[in-house]
């Protein structure tokens, strides 16, 4: 229980912004992984707070799209949308969100992407990136695993965990799902 406790104050500190970052917190930022979290620390104490936080963390709209200014919500904050409406009983709304992460990478996975433009609301250094395409291969390998792995399908989430990660080796996310597959 020491864990939970240790867990929940972190998590509770990262929804805070530090005053001497010199930036607040971007409008929009719905910050549904940490709420979802949140809602597992209460989960075997506190049922209400735990439906509390899961309920935050279904906020945000339906539409799933690549993150293309700084202040665009992560298309993964879907996947937490997901997981907080399964924790809630609502395996419809679940399952029809992790089924839309797969379909949404699957087919803008071949999507040939340009940028015709300069803006500094981009959020990569992407005018200095020299292959577009594979990073949205990477991107739609990462959505594409997060919703198989939403539905149980590991054999096909690390499927498209290994192509991801063979265009790119250092993609955090798809790391990440490899050592949660390794671990199961």
């Amino acid at each position: 229980n020491k864990d939970y406790d240790t867990a929940n104050e972190y998590l509770q500190q990262s929804l805070v912004y530090p005053e001497n970052l010199g930036e607040g917190k971007l409008y929009g930022t719905l910050d549904n992984d940490i709420y979802y979290m949140l809602g597992m620390t209460y989960e075997k104490t506190d049922f209400i707070k735990a439906k509390e936080y899961y309920t935050l963390a279904m906020r945000g709209g339906n539409d799933l799209s690549s993150a293309v200014y700084y202040n665009d919500q992560p298309p993964e904050m879907f996947f937490y949308q997901a997981l907080a409406a399964k924790a809630l009983g609502d395996t419809k709304t679940a399952k029809s969100k992790f089924n839309r992460l797969i379909y949404h990478g699957l087919e803008h996975m071949n999507d040939h992407i340009e940028i015709d433009y300069f803006a500094v609301s981009l959020p990569d250094f992407l005018i200095f990136d020299t292959d577009l395409d594979r990073k949205n291969r990477v991107d739609s390998a990462f959505l594409t695993s997060l919703g198989y792995i939403g539905i149980g399908d590991t054999k096909n989430a690390e499927k498209y965990i290994l192509a991801g990660l063979n265009d790119d080796v250092s993609h955090q996310g798809l790391i990440g799902l490899a050592k949660l597959i390794e671990r199961d």
